[in-house]
């Protein structure tokens, strides 16, 4: 349907408006109030707005602050002086949600705000407040109403510039209408794009919210007379076909664009009062009109049953209004009436309207309501502590009966209509036949004869039965504590459990003496004891009883053995109470209870309707249990509680009408009029902290990212319900929680350490505890992993490792290659030189021995002088062998110690002045022992060849660096050789191995030969290694102090 097709109801109440009053006759609905005030956790007690956003939550604005209720917890906001993100002032005037969801606040001296809980805590607010050196500010701070239009403008009625105009998209103030002189009093908007705007004056003007033009109307009087307002209210209702116009004392009734048709109030002796009484307005969904006064309460026409009736304060009355002085009424989307007022909240909900409550107050004590009873001219009787109530068909008003025997007052504790017609009376004193005509009373024949009938001691009778015992058809009664008693109509007398000669406790197996309940159904008599459980004496004739206790292990036994009431249904089961295990379901072939999940551990009175739901009476309030459905529900009736609730037994006439009584009242309900509760009301997140700091914009996206180090967080989560205070949460953490946790009221979950993964977090709300978890809210969180949880991290771990592993692994061969390589050079080395000395030797030994067979003691000499010769070589180059195996001898110092312990004795047998010159510098260097072997044999070579062939009288050897190489040359002062002659022997081969030797030596060390030599000049055998301080072991500390000196190391 286009918004243009929808008619509205438009409300305009000025100054003579009359309150609406009751005329006196009959009596008022039975509205009760419950009541929110600052006790409760309201902010302030005055409220002045009222309304119920998309989610459902309740927001109230008040005279200091503003408050957020979901039916149980408080959420209150203020403003910080210093803050600007919070809301913009304390005293709020007026609330309005957008189609956005974006609530918008009016406010007596902050201008407007904006809430969005969707934001972050730290913007959800934005205050509009007025500036004076700012132009596109607002213009006035005091704003009374908001309402917005359909093209993204909100409209307010300000308290000194009038009517001002918002475009929400630009954030921009104007006053596009001027109005005149005169206060705006309220507004309101049509479906139809019309602004309706009074004044205090009565004029009233309709502004096209897109073309901005004007209607101007003015109201009269009947009389013709114009208003004189000085307050008006304007009420628009989208859901009636009709149009209301108020005008002064009579509100009239007329169609769209037609004259007044007739009074909308007539004929209930109305009179005029001021117009600045009368503040709010509201229309429910049974078209009731609701009128609230600053000062007289409310007033509600039901115009169907063209009925009236006033609500007032009443002091220390039970349901009333919480105050008179009425400032905004306020009806939500499930027909729940918000009345706010200088001292509170009055609530009227309709789920409740179908439970009627009487008052007994014609009694001068506590009165005690024990049972109900419809007689054939269905009149209602009331069984109390002060005798009998009645109460007549359509009437409301109680007869109250005292009865009296023997000069004692009477308590009725339990009615009984035999079936011969007789009505009897289970009293405290003993059992009555009543004549309720006449008001009569009588005992049984020859009751005085029995020790415990004649007269009740410290009790009462609470059941009452007619079945068979011994074959005879007899009248049982429970006088509680006291067993059971039985009268016998043929021998007109009582035969009681205690006497010892009637042998009744043996005969029925009686067990306890507390009997609460009996109960007669086809299949046999049933007691509900108070000790024993559950008892059944099955066939005609009184057999023993049997019994069905929690002593059983069975899974199918009872959960407490005091059982409160039986009642039976159509399918061959009972329904079971127990006051201290619920509610249970007997199956009568089985012999097996089921228990009913999460009912009432207290369960009393219990009743059947006409489709097969369970009434019950639980801990002061009505439960219900919906087999078919599986769904327990409370209903917690207004105001119960602080009369100590409901007790005791529920009665069920034929009307279908469940009766049950309290302390000094009764209350009356029809079960097919009690609307369900919504089981499962919808849940919503309110907050997501991280470390208890807000991150609630996360709660809009599908997903939560958190970082390893963001694992302890909670969910905060609400589900608004306004039935009763029965929300239970429930919720889990999948990947985390093993199963559901049962949180009750509580609204939030916390974890904390929770390891990296995927989860997905659920919460349920239920009406009452338990359920089955079907839906529920959900949002998936991910908690990443760290660097080093991450699968990247351990493959380039197993990688770094591998390459490790693999760097040892061939560290380790080269080190056996390099171990292998040495064995080799030493056994090549031992087999060169030592091997090849030996040999010489052994030949020089058979020479020796030729030669001294023949005495020849010369050539003897010689070769013994060679043997010898050959020895000290051979023990030299063992010599040598061990030194450059041993790695103490690393160090640069070791080789040139060793150049001159070879050098000098030498030297100094040949007459020859050795030198040898080592620069410092050099000692950063680490000879490995192949470096050191071939260094020190081309030196050893070059200085062995200088002392032989030479004929020098100096020898010199020099050691130093020449960037980052090594130089080592040694020097003779000799007759020296032509180099070209030397160079003509190498291609010939005529030279000996000895500078052969030194070139293969060079060329292992990586460095560069040389000679340099002439005729009677000396000779310069040189070995340069290039970038030795880079392939050498090199000491750091020596390096560093190297490269930080600044001297040239040539010599």
């Amino acid at each position: 349907m286009r918004l243009s097709e929808i008619s509205v109801l438009i409300v305009l109440i000025t100054c003579a408006y009359t309150p609406l009053r009751v005329n006196g006759k009959g009596g008022l609905p039975p509205h009760y109030f419950s009541h929110i005030r600052v006790s409760e956790g309201l902010s302030h007690n005055k409220v002045n707005s009222i309304i119920k956003d998309q989610r459902g939550f309740l927001w109230f604005g008040t005279e200091d602050g503003l408050t957020r209720y979901d039916g149980h917890y408080f959420t209150i906001f203020r403003t910080d002086p210093s803050e600007k993100t919070a809301i913009s002032g304390n005293i709020i005037n007026d609330l309005f949600e957008d189609e956005s969801g974006i609530l918008w606040i009016a406010t007596t001296d902050g201008g407007i705000s904006r809430y969005d809980y969707r934001l972050p805590e730290s913007r959800q607010f934005k205050q509009f407040k007025h500036v004076s050196n700012q132009a596109e500010s607002i213009p006035d701070n005091h704003i009374r109403k908001i309402v917005a239009d359909r093209y993204g403008s909100l409209w307010l009625i300000s308290g000194n510039k009038g009517l001002i105009r918002f475009c929400k998209a630009a954030e921009r103030f104007d006053q596009p209408i001027d109005l005149g002189r005169g206060n705006v009093a309220s507004l309101a908007l049509d479906g139809r794009d019309t602004l309706w705007i009074s004044k205090e004056d009565g004029t009233v003007f309709g502004v096209n919210t897109r073309t901005l033009a004007v209607t101007i109307k003015r109201h009269h009087l009947s009389n013709g007379r114009k208003t004189k307002a000085s307050k008006g209210v304007l009420y628009i209702d989208r859901r009636i076909q009709m149009q209301y116009d108020c005008f002064g004392a009579k509100p009239d009734l007329m169609k769209k664009g037609e004259k007044p048709s007739g009074n909308l109030i007539n004929g209930h002796g109305l009179d005029e009062v001021d117009a600045e009484k009368l503040s709010a307005l509201a229309v429910d969904a049974a078209n009731r009109l609701w009128v609230g006064y600053a000062g007289d309460g409310i007033a509600v026409y039901d115009r169907y049953f063209r009925q009236l009736f006033r609500y007032r304060s009443q002091v220390n009355t039970i349901g009333s209004l919480v105050d008179d002085r009425i400032n905004t009424v306020y009806i939500d989307r499930d027909n729940i009436v918000w009345i706010g007022t200088d001292n509170g909240i009055s609530i009227f909900n309709g789920l409740f309207q179908p439970f009627k409550r009487y008052e007994l107050a014609d009694s001068q004590k506590p009165l005690t309501i024990y049972d109900f009873f419809k007689d054939g001219a269905d009149r209602l009787w009331i069984g109390t502590s002060d005798g009998v109530f009645i109460r007549k068909p359509g009437d409301t008003v109680h007869e109250h009966r005292r009865l009296y025997y023997n000069g004692q007052a009477l308590a009725v504790t339990k009615f009984f209509l035999d079936t011969d017609g007789s009505f009897y009376l289970g009293t405290n004193y003993t059992l009555f036949r009543y004549d309720a005509e006449r008001n009569i009373l009588s005992t049984l024949p020859n009751t005085e004869d029995d020790a415990v009938m004649r007269k009740l001691t410290n009790t009462s009778i609470v059941s009452i039965s007619r079945t068979f015992i011994d074959g005879k058809s007899v009248l049982l009664v429970s006088p509680y504590g006291q067993y059971l008693a039985y009268y016998d109509f043929e021998k007109q007398r009582w035969i009681s459990g205690i006497e010892p000669q009637s042998k009744l406790l043996q005969r029925l197996n009686i067990k306890d003496n507390f009997i609460q309940k009996l109960y007669q159904d086809g299949s046999g008599l049933w007691l509900a004891t108070n000790k024993s459980g559950l008892a059944v004496s099955r066939g005609p004739s009184g057999s023993p009883l049997k019994y069905f206790d929690n002593e059983s292990i069975d899974q199918h036994g009872l959960g407490s053995n005091y059982v409160y009431d039986i009642i039976g249904n159509n399918i061959n089961n009972l329904w079971v109470s127990t006051y201290g295990g619920g509610l249970y379901r007997f199956n009568k072939k089985r012999n097996t209870f089921s228990s009913i999940p999460y009912s009432s551990r207290l369960t009393e009175g219990l009743q059947i309707d006409n489709r097969g739901d369970v009434w019950m009476v639980c801990n002061g309030h009505i439960h219900k249990y919906a087999p078919l459905q599986n769904i327990y529900s409370c209903y917690n009736i207004p105001a119960l509680e602080k009369n100590y609730g409901l007790k005791g037994y529920l009665y069920r006439d034929q009307q279908n009408t469940i009766y049950a009584g309290g302390e000094g009242y009764y209350i009356t309900f029809k079960p097919e009029e009690v609307k369900p509760i919504q089981h499962r009301p919808p849940i919503f997140f309110t907050d997501f902290k991280i470390f208890d700091k807000s991150y609630n914009e996360l709660l809009e996206k599908e997903e939560i990212r958190l970082e390893h180090n963001q694992n302890y967080f909670a969910f905060y989560f609400s589900a608004p319900d306004f039935s009763g205070d029965n929300i239970q949460y429930s919720y889990q953490l999948v990947g985390y929680d093993k199963d559901w946790i049962e949180a009750g009221k509580n609204n939030s979950a916390t974890y904390a350490n929770l390891p990296s993964g995927f989860y997905e977090f659920r919460v349920q709300a239920d009406n009452w505890k338990g359920g089955q978890k079907e839906s529920y809210k959900s949002i998936r969180v991910i908690i990443l992993s760290p660097f080093w949880d991450t699968w990247w991290f351990w493959l380039f771990v197993c990688a770094v490792l591998a390459v490790f592993i693999y760097y040892i692994y061939h560290q380790r061969m080269n080190v056996l290659r390099e171990r292998r390589r040495i064995r080799n050079e030493i056994a090549r080395d031992l087999h060169d030189q030592v091997g090849s000395t030996l040999s010489s030797i052994a030949v020089y030994a058979n020479v020796a021995k030729i030669y001294s067979q023949k005495k020849e003691e010369r050539q003897l000499t010689s070769v013994l002088n060679n043997i010898v010769e050959s020895a000290n070589e051979m023990v030299s180059d063992m010599d040598d062998i061990v030194w450059a195996l041993n790695p103490k001898n690393d160090d640069i110092n070791s080789i040139t110690k060793r150049w001159e312990a070879y050098a000098l004795p030498l030297c100094y047998a040949s007459n020859i002045e050795f030198g040898l010159s080592v620069d410092t510098n050099t000692s950063i260097i680490h000879l490995g022992m192949k470096e050191r072997k071939n260094l020190y044999l081309i030196v050893k070579e070059a200085i062995n060849n200088a002392i032989k062939y030479a004929q020098c009288t100096q020898l010199m050897v020099r050691m130093y660096l020449v960037n980052q190489g090594l130089k080592v040359t040694v020097c003779d002062n000799g007759i020296g050789f032509d180099m070209e002659v030397l160079q003509m022997k190498q291609k010939m081969a005529f030279h000996g191995n000895g500078i052969a030797n030194m070139h293969v030596r060079a060329r292992d060390l990586q460095g560069r030969f040389s000679i340099e030599s002439s005729l009677g000049k000396g000779t310069v055998v040189s070995v340069f290694i290039d970038d030795a301080t880079s392939r050498m072991r090199v000491s750091k500390i020596c390096k560093k102090e190297y490269e930080n000196k600044n001297c040239d190391i040539r010599r």
